[in-house]
């Protein structure tokens, strides 16, 4: 059976492509068997044996320029040894009439489904007979990049790229990619004085060559190109935004190496692309081993995938009930181990897959290890959630719903028991078309959450668009509470919990790392917590031991000694308290407060905003219940609602010899209604916790 290699070399189509040109010169190599193919003109342009050679490396590689040979050399070695998947080098190889001309060689390493080499394939482009000035824009191409003399003399080249310009294309369509191309070439040639040149390289990719200029010189050019070039106004009318982010390196070159100084540009542009799109960098050595670690990520991944998912974990960290102490679920968070990388984390690696099909393949992958490990421990250890991550382009991809479904059907799982967690790092573009998918899954019965609320795509927006059954509070939020000079991060948790209270949604407070913390938001309505106080991420052994003593001390809850018996009523009067706060977010309290009668302590549990700009408070009200209360009735108000809310009397109002419910009017005017609600009481039957709620009548 013939291989693909020797598909393509006997194809209607390469011989179509050979014959295009020509000053193109096409070549295709079969990796299994070593022969490749090479288009007539480049076998009569440069006196070749014939149109099909074995291994023509060595041939070739005699041809090129020995001043040129290494580099060439170099760029194929690491697209064989997998260190790269393109070449792309530009030398002089030796014509038929014995003089060098430059060319420009580029190729791809195609690999098989099994992750082994299979065909390589590319062309050579003659830089002699390309044009001088590029017939889009008009101005220099980059002809002139491989001609200039970067030996001589001190100046800056920078390299500039046009940010989602492929977004650009498939939005406003090819005639204003071309118009933005030619308007973004007028800009940069404006710039040039002195000497300077404006050179279109590539697609969306120009060059500004500085001679006798600095690093100081290049910022100021990038800044003010930015700015005049941040809104476009097109011929139509239409306003369009644009970005452009750049690289740029110094010459003199020791050895006029064009090859590196273009490789330096690239190295630093697609660097700033990835960490700061929008902004200039100079090329340096850690750039270069970032990028290089980036790429080296890049084909283990590919590998990892290829080899059954070697490498890749889920590890697992707890979801606490936010009413007591037992563990209801977890989240499936996805790791990876490489012998050649090491401490690649996921904030590294998933973002290198969501550049290609890696994390639609991973994706799945996650999907099904999450159901088969929820329905493993669903048979130990009874009702039991598993969230994992998924990203936009997961969601939609065709079919993606029915798979889903069918897997669940496939591993036993009851759909209710998933959560499908939409990525924080997802760009939603068509949120419409997402809202469609989310129904459709929840029409199934899994559950849909949004992930990292109130950052990027989780604006108040896509919870209006995107129908969703639990909100993710993002962990920023969340870890500085505790801290004095944060009651904004508590105003903003305050108000996502009566919003989701009012959606019918169900709440996950990430970043939980102490108990302080842990405290705080216990008393906020949440659903579920999440976080370090409770355990890191952890691999599936160590989190079935806590799995294990969950299920003991929940076991000891229903029986056993006097001690096990008073941990009960300890847990459950815990509970309770949460539960009257959490019942008093769906009642549409103005405000609930907590006393403890026998420390003579008070706090504030849930409040509104507007009883917040009545007492002047911007974070939670602590201190005195009565001096609160003075400030939130008008005058008339008071001294019958300070009567009502005497601890003292209490026994009274529980025996039914005082009413437990008092109408006050507020400073604001407004008829509220105040009841008191015993919660706890101690051993000796005392009563220790009591809550008074505020409602507006």
């Amino acid at each position: 059976m013939a291989s693909k290699g020797q598909d393509i070399l006997k194809s209607s189509l390469y011989e179509a492509l050979a014959e295009a040109s020509d000053n193109v010169y096409i070549y295709v190599t079969d990796m299994a068997t070593g022969m490749a193919r090479w288009s007539l003109s480049a076998v009569r342009y440069f006196d070749l044996p014939g149109e099909y050679m074995e291994e023509p490396g060595e041939l070739w590689s005699a041809k090129i320029h020995p001043d040129d040979r290494e580099k060439y050399l170099k760029d194929i070695r690491d697209v064989f040894l997998g260190e790269k998947a393109h070449h792309s080098c530009q030398y002089r190889a030796m014509n038929r009439y014995g003089k060098y001309v430059w060319l420009e060689c580029r190729g791809t390493m195609i690999y098989d489904s099994d992750g082994n080499k299979e065909i390589f394939a590319g062309m050579m482009t003659r830089l002699d007979c390309q044009s001088m000035y590029d017939h889009l824009t008009g101005i220099l191409t980059k002809n002139e990049f491989y001609t200039y003399d970067f030996t001589a003399g001190n100046g800056v080249v920078m390299l500039f790229g046009i940010d989602d310009f492929r977004k650009l294309i498939n939005t406003y369509g090819y005639g204003y990619g071309d118009e933005i191309l030619v308007e973004f070439a007028r800009q940069l040639e404006g710039c040039c004085e002195n000497g300077q040149k404006a050179v279109r390289f590539t697609g969306d990719e120009f060059m500004l060559i500085l001679p006798d200029d600095g690093r100081e010189r290049a910022v100021r050019v990038f800044d003010k190109l930015k700015e005049d070039i941040c809104v476009l106004h097109m011929k139509d009318g239409r306003t369009i935004n644009l970005s452009i982010s750049a690289g740029a390196d110094c010459y003199p070159l020791a050895d006029g190496d064009r090859n590196e100084l273009i490789n330096r540009l690239e190295l630093a542009m697609d660097y700033v692309k990835r960490i700061n799109k929008g902004s200039m960098a100079f090329y340096s050595g850690e750039i270069e081993s970032k990028q290089i670690r980036r790429i080296t990520i890049k084909n283990e991944l590919k590998k990892s995938i290829a080899n059954n998912f070697e490498g890749f974990e889920l590890y697992f960290q707890p979801w606490v009930d936010a009413n007591g102490t037992s563990i209801r679920g977890c989240e499936a968070l996805l790791r990876w181990n490489c012998d050649k990388i090491k401490n690649a984390g996921p904030v590294e690696f998933i973002p290198i897959l969501e550049e290609d099909d890696g994390i639609i393949k991973v994706g799945r992958w996650v999907m099904k290890q999450a159901m088969k490990q929820q329905r493993e421990w669903q048979d130990r250890f009874g009702d039991f959630k598993v969230s994992f991550n998924v990203s936009y382009r997961q969601f939609m991809e065709v079919g993606y719903v029915e798979e889903v479904a069918q897997t669940a059907k496939d591993y036993g799982v009851s759909p209710s028991n998933i959560v499908i967690e939409l990525t924080e790092s997802c760009d939603v573009e068509t949120p419409e078309n997402l809202a469609v998918i989310f129904g459709k899954l929840r029409e199934h019965g899994f559950q849909i959450a949004l992930d990292d609320f109130g950052t990027g795509y989780s604006s108040m927006e896509m919870l209006k668009k995107l129908p969703a059954d639990e909100i993710k509070i993002e962990h920023n939020f969340v870890r500085e509470l505790e801290r004095t000079g944060h009651e904004v991060d508590f105003a903003i948790i305050e108000a996502i919990m009566l919003l989701c209270s009012r959606m019918h949604c169900g709440v996950v407070v990430e970043g939980v790392e102490n108990q302080t913390v842990d405290e705080i938001v216990r008393g906020m309505g949440a659903t579920y917590l999440q976080g370090y106080y409770y355990s890191k991420p952890i691999c599936k052994e160590e989190f079935e031991k806590i799995l294990v003593k969950n299920a003991e001390e929940s076991d000891g809850m229903t029986g056993g000694s006097a001690d096990s018996a008073d941990a009960r009523v300890e847990a459950g009067y815990s509970r309770n308290i949460d539960k009257m706060i959490i019942n008093s977010l769906t009642e549409e309290y103005l405000s609930v407060h907590v006393l403890n009668l026998k420390e003579d302590t008070y706090q504030e549990y849930h409040a509104v905003p507007e009883i917040h700009r009545i007492l002047g408070y911007t974070g939670r009200i602590t201190g005195s219940f009565e001096k609160a209360m003075v400030a939130f009735a008008d005058d008339e108000s008071v001294p019958p609602l300070l009567e009502f809310i005497r601890t003292d009397m209490v026994k009274e109002r529980l025996e039914g010899s005082e009413p437990l419910i008092h109408d006050f009017v507020s400073r604001t005017a407004e008829a509220c209604r105040i009841g008191c609600i015993p919660v706890k009481y101690d051993a000796e039957g005392e009563l220790e916790y009591l809550i008074f709620a505020i409602q507006k009548l």
